[in-house]
């Protein structure tokens, strides 16, 4: 996730909006193949690009998770 988008949104829509860019780098890969890339981004394959979405929603789930466990129980999880 780009720095300045960081503070926009709820963590839950961050991990709704992670989830959706996981699920177009996996369509991506499936339709064009692994090594295939985006003209933009010619040393960036979408094994790459996926491999870095999974990592941003890995991230806002892990962030989403220990909020939900603060809320019920007080404190980190």
């Amino acid at each position: 996730m780009k720095e300045e988008y960081i503070n926009i949104g709820s963590e839950q829509d961050k991990v709704i909006e992670e989830a959706g860019e996981v699920f177009q780098a996996i369509g991506k890969l499936n339709r064009f193949g692994p090594e295939n890339f985006h003209p933009d981004r010619p040393k960036s394959n979408n094994r790459h690009e996926l491999i870095e979405e999974l990592d941003d929603c890995i991230h806002a789930m892990q962030v989403y998770r220990k909020l939900l466990y603060r809320e019920k129980y007080g404190q980190d999880g």
